[in-house]
């Protein structure tokens, strides 16, 4: 399972606690992203190879959601010997509508969904943050509320931050 652009691999955590009765499940973090290192350059055939290098398969299906599925499609396009199936999530050239792309979500979706993935990043970091002995934060709590989050995105989103030193 191959993630998007601007998250890591902990976004499939439901989902491969479903799937590992099923069968074996792979999850990698982008090179940059979560907890691995940046690869330069920065390419579809290179992000490609990396994640092959460290998957220890010879032949898998593949789920990719966005950059992971466009990383995907290159990994079936330049190593067809190893994809058995490919499984693409919202995996297209351009998130938006324009008039050359009426496949896209309309631009106030798409900005919300983008509020939201940074959001969801910035409470990732304040809570690993607050758990480390280096922290001066001494809290770090939230609270969203995503309304019909399918069709709209919608939140509300509160932190709350405190700078006095851990002891």
């Amino acid at each position: 399972m191959i993630h998007g652009w601007g998250v890591n691999s902990e976004i499939w955590i439901s989902l491969v606690d479903e799937l590992k009765f099923f069968a074996s499940v792979y999850v990698v973090d982008l090179p940059g992203m979560g907890g691995s290192s940046s690869i330069s350059p920065y390419t579809l055939d290179n992000l490609a190879k990396e994640i092959k290098a460290n998957v220890p398969i010879k032949k898998c299906s593949i789920l990719g959601w966005s950059l992971g599925g466009q990383v995907a499609m290159s990994m079936a396009i330049k190593m067809p010997e190893i994809i058995e199936k490919l499984i693409l999530m919202s995996t297209t050239p351009c998130f938006v509508k324009k008039k050359d792309w009426p496949h896209g979500v309309n631009k106030q979706f798409f900005l919300n969904f983008f509020i939201f993935i940074l959001h969801l990043t910035f409470c990732r970091m304040c809570i690993d943050c607050c758990w480390s002995d280096r922290c001066r934060l001494t809290s770090a709590s939230y609270f969203f509320h995503s309304r019909s989050f399918a069709s709209t995105c919608g939140m509300l989103f509160i932190v709350s931050l405190s700078s006095t030193p851990m002891s």
